[in-house]
């Protein structure tokens, strides 16, 4: 199987994983929309927590829409997301 290319510090199963997660899904739940094992989303999240040198869903977030990657996301004040992300 081909490697996906990753562009500017996220592949495109990443930013699913990472979006379905924002809605605060857990792992498995991402899992079974994405037709993926647990193990993999957990992969994912790993590789993502380590090359942005972060270790929260929202820090991850950030770094995408800091990066144009997502817009229009807004979290309460507990850091839960209360609005739809769009992807640019």
């Amino acid at each position: 199987m081909p490697r996906t290319k990753i562009i500017s510090g996220f592949s495109k199963r990443e930013m699913q994983v990472l979006l379905l997660l924002s809605f605060n899904l857990t792992k498995k739940e991402t899992a079974k929309l994405l037709f993926i094992s647990y193990l993999t989303v957990r992969t994912h999240v790993t590789n993502m927590y380590a090359r942005h040198e972060v270790s929260s869903i929202q820090s991850l977030l950030m770094i995408a829409v800091l990066g144009n990657h997502i817009k229009g996301i807004f979290f309460n004040n507990n850091g839960g997301l209360t609005s739809s992300i769009c992807l640019n």
